[in-house]
C-alpha cells in the first residue's frame, strides 16, 4: 500500500485543525446567542466559581492557558453583566469572586465549553503523545506568526 504525499498529510492536518477551530466556533456562538455569554467567559465563570474564595487574574489566565490581559478583558465582561465582581489586592492584584448570578448562570448550564472538554482530554493522554501535539502544535503557531500568543509556564 502506498504512502500518502507530504501535500495530501498536509491537507488532511490542515482539515482537521479546521474542524477543531470550526466546532469550537459554532458552540461558542450557540452558548453566546443563547445566554449572552461566550464560551471564553463561561470558562472563566466556572473557573473562578469552582475557587474556594476566588481566584487573581493571573491565575485566572494560568487556568484558561491566555495572557494575562486577556483574562482582565473577561472578567470586566463578566463585571459588567454580574456574574463576578472584583475586590482589590495588595499592588495591582485583583481578586475575582462570582456573584450569586453567575454561580446561577453555572447551575443551570448544560453545555460545557468546547476548550474545556478539549483540554480535559488532552490532559488524559499518554505524555508521549501530548508532548508530540503540543509541539506540533507550536510549530503550527510559529507558521502563522503567533508566538507571542503563547503563555509558557505561567
Amino acid at each position: 500500500m502506498r504512502q500518502p504525499s507530504n501535500a495530501a498529510l498536509a491537507a488532511n492536518a490542515l482539515g482537521h485543525l479546521r474542524r477543531v477551530v470550526h466546532a469550537i466556533r459554532s458552540q461558542s456562538r450557540a452558548l453566546e446567542k443563547r445566554d449572552q455569554i461566550t464560551s471564553a467567559q463561561l470558562w472563566a465563570l466556572k473557573v473562578v466559581a469552582e475557587a474556594e474564595g476566588g481566584l487573581l487574574v493571573g491565575a485566572i489566565a494560568s487556568s484558561l492557558s491566555i495572557h494575562k490581559a486577556n483574562a482582565g478583558r473577561l472578567v470586566d465582561k463578566l463585571v459588567a453583566r454580574g456574574h463576578v465582581r472584583t475586590k482589590k489586592g495588595p499592588g495591582r492584584k485583583v481578586l475575582v469572586t462570582a456573584t450569586p448570578r453567575g454561580r446561577g448562570l453555572l447551575g443551570r448550564r448544560a453545555i460545557v465549553p468546547a476548550q474545556v472538554v478539549l483540554l480535559e482530554k488532552l490532559e488524559r493522554l499518554p505524555r508521549g503523545r501530548l508532548v508530540t501535539i503540543e509541539r506540533s502544535l507550536a510549530t503550527l503557531v510559529s507558521f502563522v506568526g503567533g508566538e507571542s500568543e503563547l503563555i509558557v509556564g505561567s
